[in-house]
């Protein structure tokens, strides 16, 4: 900035002698010639003048880059959700690879479907918590003899929780039922008794919860909820059912081939009831593959073996389910390198 020469005037209204000003009370700038003054208050009321304007307003030069500054940050945002999105595509074809596309929604349904039952029977208990109480008031009352209308008999309302958003304690609780409850048919209608699920379905389910909780933790009620932004393994609780279910896998899986060794397909069926069994593994095969033929035999193999005799020495016993075995067998007949694999069985 450099200084005026000379004498300077400020300026007038029209008819009003303009007001002098000694030499060097002004400097000038770039966009105007006399913007700093030196003497006060004139100083101070040109200044506001030439900085905001006669409205009030920023200059130009702010306002542009105040406007910049929102394209820019409205690009990166852009460029952030699309990388998002293909993430998440990603995910998805990897779940398509892997098996899971299906799985993943079939887990969190089933945690919607238990949550809503369970705060159904939370909902029984808490009323006839709050019948108890009010019954227990109404005694208290009576032995006092004090009248009925100085009682407050209305019942606390029950809180209702929804499953989402996701956390890890909604999480932790539908574990816990996962732990103890047994395995399901195919169809997921029918549950299989004496049985449990095993560590691979625990690991599964977490993994389907912290997926939906990932995918969705943008939502304005997953926002709303810190609880909702922590990665479920990160809770203490989520880690111990975890190891819980690695450490009692081979137990489970013991129980469950002690189970078969003792043949639960038993002699409680008649003849007619094996014969139309074993025609219906044929005839109405369970499964979307209808046409692969491979397993409906093997189902009805496993039937027929397990009620069959095994001659051992001058004794006979049923075969068990533990005594067959699976090998591959050369068939130089139609080939010399064609194997095809059989059932056999061995007893002792």
């Amino acid at each position: 900035m450099s200084q005026c020469k000379g004498a300077i005037t400020g300026s007038a209204p029209p008819g009003a002698m303009p007001l002098p000003f000694k030499k060097g009370s002004a400097q000038r700038t770039r966009t105007s010639k006399c913007l700093t003054l030196t003497s006060q208050p004139i100083k101070t009321e040109l200044m506001d003048t030439f900085n905001t304007g006669a409205t009030g307003t920023p200059p130009p030069s702010e306002t542009l880059k105040a406007s910049s500054r929102e394209v820019v940050r409205k690009r990166q945002a852009d460029r952030v959700h699309a990388e998002s999105l293909a993430r998440k595509e990603e995910r998805r074809v990897d779940r398509a690879r892997n098996g899971t596309e299906k799985s993943y929604p079939r887990h969190v349904k089933n945690y919607i479907d238990w949550w809503e039952m369970d705060q159904t029977r939370q909902r029984e208990e808490w009323d006839r918590q709050q019948l108890a109480i009010i019954q227990a008031k109404k005694t208290a009352h009576q032995e006092d003899n004090l009248p009925e209308s100085d009682m407050d008999l209305r019942p606390e309302p029950f809180i209702y929780e929804s499953p989402h958003p996701i956390t890890a304690i909604k999480a932790c609780l539908f574990l816990n039922y996962e732990l103890k409850r047994n395995k399901r048919t195919a169809g997921g209608k029918k549950a299989i008794p004496n049985t449990t699920v095993g560590v691979s379905s625990i690991k599964q389910t977490i993994n389907s919860l912290e997926s939906y909780r990932l995918e969705h933790s943008q939502d304005p009620e997953y926002l709303a909820d810190p609880e909702s932004q922590i990665k479920l393994r990160n809770n203490v609780y989520i880690q111990n059912i975890e190891k819980s279910a690695q450490l009692s896998e081979a137990k489970r899986q013991e129980e469950s081939q002690e189970m078969k060794s003792k043949g639960i397909v038993s002699a409680t069926f008649s003849t007619d009831h094996l014969v139309l069994m074993s025609k219906d593994y044929l005839l109405n095969p369970q499964g979307n593959k209808r046409i692969n033929i491979v397993v409906p035999l093997r189902n009805r193999t496993m039937l027929l073996f397990s009620t069959s005799m095994a001659f051992r020495g001058d004794n006979t016993r049923r075969i068990k389910l533990s005594d067959l075995n699976v090998e591959e067998v050369p068939m130089p007949g139609i080939d010399l390198d064609c194997r095809i694999k059989v059932f056999n069985y061995v007893t002792m």
